[in-house]
């Protein structure tokens, strides 16, 4: 049987009219409100169409109110009505005729048979008299179970139709993103003409929308206000301090391939800022001056900014956050608690600082009485040593001219981007060595065929948070810390034994560097066997001691230990050279050098199996 459509017509003719002069409200849980008509909804989803954001597919779950009322009681009932099973009614019950009655049984059991079978047939019907349906027509058990089966093809029906058309949403809003991208007009009024269904939170991620990186800064429009945002980096001083990214407030001029420029307002003069835009992290598009805040998002408590204003002028301390209309900072005092400082949001046009570094702040915390540490500040790397002596609420206070009283005062709250400490093993040696101790020092560098160490047995002319530096002859010697091998007290007869110079003629050989040649070749033939020299043709430059040569060179003997010669040596041997191994199994010799001869270096060669082979004496 065909259904008749003009009831459904005229139903969604009188719906359409009453929701044309009717203005719906949508409220949200989160307090977002939607104006505008309700054209469809589904037991997940409501979808109003505004005038100011286009149709909307709001979440049912996220709906507070509808039109002012709970949404529990603005939701309307399912219109799919209900199929009831049809009551007993003597009226409508069937009731037999000569036509319809069935022919008598031909079974033996005959009249019996007939009355049970229609009691079955009027329990099954639901009336009191048996069932006379003829056969073929349905009875109203099957009606109720196909009037089930096709509100279930319905509901399914409708189930698909609404996938379907989530689905075709999904799409256009993939096709507008696509799109906005494009500089094709067509394609734009095509979006235009049919604008894609959106959600709350897309909305609210579009309101917000951010683009990341310089290539999209680089395609905004000419005059757009935006916040630049560049990534944080190493503090070139300190590279273990972090520099915040620095944030400008600024007007997009023009855009290439590589660069942007931008203008900032500052003094009521305009200031070019040029950014490269591989040196830009991301940007903001602002449409009104309390969107300055933003100039501060992602900036934590504790962080040392410095904020240039609109006037030319700056201002800096540690953020303490925003409060109504201003930025809260602490500013450190030389003693006393820091000062609180409120500067307006709506005058600040760029933001840089350093980020505020935990092991900065357990350093600190950590230094122990004359402890050398030093500090290095941002933004210009000035750095401040000195001996740690004490500390107070806010402050430490340093001994900075190795008197051992405090005389700088250094505010913790400072921008202090690094703290430099001695390595752990050595701090107690740095604490308790004074400026004039004797030590016994030895540091190391490494080569790419060789180690090189010095050793020294001296008095101290400085520790800092850096080196150590000894006395020598010549000055002193500067012993960087990450090369520091061994560093002992010493006694006066190491300083002694280590300073202690001896005259060529000590050295008890016929020929020395600097003999003329022409002399040295008339001693050739008196010359004990093992010494040999080589001169430039003018003087000798270099002499050798080697076996069967049988005498001591200042103590060392060749062709013996060197762990006993050098136990028995007179000179001090600064200088040792360790070459590193090699594949081929052909080791150098290990070269021990002492400059304790007045004008001439002495080396002894070790061989690698332990005697030494070798003495040889050159000028210095």
């Amino acid at each position: 049987m065909k259904r008749s459509h003009v009831l459904p017509l005229a139903l969604a003719a009188v719906l359409a009219a009453a929701t044309a002069v009717r203005a719906d409200e949508i409220v949200t849980r989160t307090g977002s409100r939607y104006e505008g008509r309700i054209v469809s909804e589904d037991p997940t989803h409501f979808v109003i169409e505004t005038a100011d954001l286009g149709t909307l597919r709001v979440p049912r779950a996220d709906v507070a109110k509808i039109n002012g009322k709970d949404v529990v009681e603005a939701t309307p009932k399912q219109t799919t009505p209900a199929v009831k099973s049809p009551s007993p009614s003597p009226s409508a019950s069937p009731s037999p005729s000569p036509s319809s009655s069935p022919p008598p049984s031909p079974s033996a059991s005959g009249g019996a048979t007939a009355p049970a079978g229609a009691a079955r047939g009027a329990a099954a019907n639901g009336s009191g008299t048996p069932s006379t349906a003829a056969p073929g027509a349905q009875t109203p058990v099957a009606e109720d179970a196909a009037a089930a089966a096709k509100r279930r093809d319905d509901e399914a029906k409708a189930r698909a139709e609404q996938e379907a058309s989530d689905a075709a949403a999904r799409l256009a809003r993939r096709k507008a993103a696509t799109l906005k991208r494009r500089t094709d007009p067509g394609a734009d009024r095509a979006v235009a003409e049919a604008p894609p269904v959106k959600s709350e939170s897309e909305l609210r991620r579009e309101q917000e929308r951010e683009s990341v990186g310089g290539a999209q800064l680089a395609k905004s429009a000419r005059g757009t206000q935006v916040i630049v945002f560049e990534p944080p980096a190493a503090f070139a001083a300190a590279t273990s301090g972090l520099v915040l990214g620095r944030r400008s407030w600024t007007r997009f001029d023009l855009g290439g391939a590589s660069s942007a420029s931008l203008t900032m307002t500052v003094a009521d003069a305009p200031r070019r800022l040029t950014l490269r835009l591989a040196d830009v992290q991301r940007h903001v598009t602002v449409k009104d001056e309390s969107s300055r805040v933003r100039l501060l998002e992602g900036v934590d408590e504790g962080d040392w900014l410095r904020i240039l204003l609109d006037d030319g002028t700056t201002a800096s301390g540690r953020f303490g956050g925003v409060e109504g209309s201003s930025v809260r900072l602490s500013l450190p005092v030389d003693e006393g608690a820091p000062k609180a400082v409120d500067v307006p949001c709506a005058h600040v046009v760029q933001v840089d600082g350093l980020l505020r570094s935990v092991g900065v702040d357990r350093a600190l915390a950590d230094l122990e009485r004359d402890e050398p540490v030093g500090l290095v500040y941002w933004p210009d790397g000035r750095e401040l040593v000195g001996r740690f002596v004490d500390r107070m609420e806010h402050q430490l206070r340093l001994d900075t001219d190795a008197d051992g009283e405090a005389d700088t005062i250094v505010p913790l709250d400072g921008p202090i981007a690094e703290v430099r400490r001695i390595p752990l093993q050595w701090r107690p040696m740095a604490r308790t060595t004074a400026v004039g101790g004797r030590v016994r020092l030895r540091g190391g560098e490494s080569y790419g065929d060789a180690r090189v160490e010095r050793s020294f047995a001296s008095v101290v002319e400085a520790v800092t948070a850096y080196a150590v530096a000894v006395k020598t002859d010549d000055g002193c010697a500067i012993v960087p810390f990450d090369s520091v091998v061994a560093w002992e007290p010493a006694t006066e007869a190491d300083v002694f034994a280590a300073a202690r110079r001896f005259t060529p003629e000590s050295v008890g050989l016929p020929i020395l560097p600097g003999m003329p040649a022409a002399a040295a070749h008339a001693l050739l033939e008196s010359l004990a066997k093992g010494i040999s020299f080589v001169t430039d043709g003018t003087v000798v430059t270099h002499v050798y001691v080697a076996p069967p040569y049988a005498r001591d060179v200042l103590g060392l003997r060749v062709g013996t230990s060197a762990d006993e010669n050098l136990s028995a040596a007179e000179i001090w041997f600064g200088t040792d050279v360790k070459p590193k191994p090699v594949d081929d199994g052909d080791d150098r010799a290990r070269e021990l050098i002492s400059e304790s001869v007045d004008g001439l270096r002495v080396t002894a060669y070790v061989d690698p199996k332990g005697p030494i082979s070798a003495i040889e004496i050159t000028r210095r």
